[in-house]
């Protein structure tokens, strides 16, 4: 798995790519969106070939978290993956 972040003003913007499993760097994203100043999150899965249980459960962290700042999680470019 491989991760680009970026914040302009109040947006966490994430392009994951490979297979996105592994619950060490996940965690590691949530805890850096939780330690940022941003409020809404993208996150774009165009290079995705799996998302496992574990990036399931990110999206639905970083979903909670971004509410309780009162943000929105966008997820772009999903396509059919295995």
């Amino acid at each position: 798995m491989s991760e680009e972040s970026g914040r302009a003003s109040a947006l966490y913007s994430l392009a994951l790519a490979g297979e996105v499993d592994d619950t060490d760097q996940l965690i590691a994203l949530e805890d850096a969106y939780r330690d940022g100043d941003a409020v809404d999150i993208v996150i774009d899965l165009d290079e995705v070939t799996y998302l496992g249980p574990a990036g399931l459960e990110t999206v639905a962290v970083l979903c909670a978290d971004a509410a309780i700042r009162g943000g929105t999680v966008t997820v772009v470019r999903a396509r059919g993956m295995s």
